[in-house]
């Protein structure tokens, strides 16, 4: 089969793309004096690079509709309510607000550490929500049954991607713990995406659910961060999310599933 000049550019751009990457990831290079800053700031660099090759080959496919930006509007700004709040309590609020954390690295790492939280949301996003949700919702039947499976099988393989944390020594209790509020939140942030058809606000919601509920993890410690306050406010919060969710998803109609899979993304 002959190659368009498309699919000879798409080759180049994922060829020169993937050898950044390599030099990025595998050659030491001194960002920063400070290590942790050091490796945050590669990884952050290696994921928008990773990113960017997606962009870049969806667009020369006719994929301009994923990137567009239909504009906010007070629809959209309700629909990203909840999920805010679910980032925002994903922060040791209780342990900050009793002493029990403490910033160890030197506070301008919290910016390179915004950085990478913005590379993780941007390229994983891009891919189990951009990529994955959209080629699942033109394969299942566009109605509302085959949108809830779409959502559910993105999210869940989203989920058991964090397995291959195992390989870099991970615990496997909390590798499984992962998988499993991962998954949920892939959900949560599928809904978003499926509800404002605007990837840009999935991809900040993730962004603020990482930041929040590792910022003082990465950078420092926290002590008894699941006490009583915590949990019980984990578990309103969730709950009213969770039907807050359902209720959207409910009311999205076949035409819209339709217009998403096809009209909405590929032009």
């Amino acid at each position: 089969m002959m190659r368009t000049r498309t699919d000879w550019i798409a080759i180049a751009v994922v060829a020169a793309g993937l050898a950044v990457m390599a030099v990025v990831e595998f050659v030491d290079i001194g960002w920063f004096e400070n290590e942790l800053a050091n490796e945050m700031f590669g990884d952050a660099i290696a994921r928008l690079i990773g990113g960017a090759i997606f962009v870049i080959v969806l667009l020369l496919f006719g994929y301009r509709g994923l990137f567009r930006f239909p504009g906010v509007t007070w629809t959209a700004v309700l629909i990203m309510v909840p999920g805010v709040l679910v980032a925002i309590n994903n922060f040791p609020i209780s342990a900050f607000v009793n002493g029990r954390t403490e910033l160890v690295e030197p506070s301008w790492t919290i910016w390179v550490f915004v950085l990478e939280c913005l590379s993780v949301g941007f390229f994983e996003e891009l891919v189990f929500r951009g990529l994955v949700l959209i080629v699942l919702l033109q394969r299942l039947p566009q109605t509302k049954t085959g949108l809830f499976q779409a959502i559910v099988l993105s999210s869940v393989l989203f989920g058991f991607v964090h397995l291959l944390n195992l390989f870099q020594g991970a615990a496997l209790w909390p590798t499984l713990q992962q998988v499993g509020y991962s998954s949920l939140m892939g959900a949560l942030w599928a809904v978003v995406f499926v509800a404002t058809r605007n990837i840009y606000y999935a991809m900040g919601l993730h962004a603020l659910y990482n930041f929040f509920g590792l910022v003082l993890f990465r950078l420092g410690s926290v002590t008894d961060r699941y006490d009583t306050v915590t949990i019980v406010s984990t578990i309103v919060v969730g709950i009213l999310a969770a039907a807050y969710y359902l209720w959207r998803l409910d009311h999205v109609k076949p035409k819209d599933v339709q217009a998403l899979a096809t009209h909405a993304i590929k032009h």
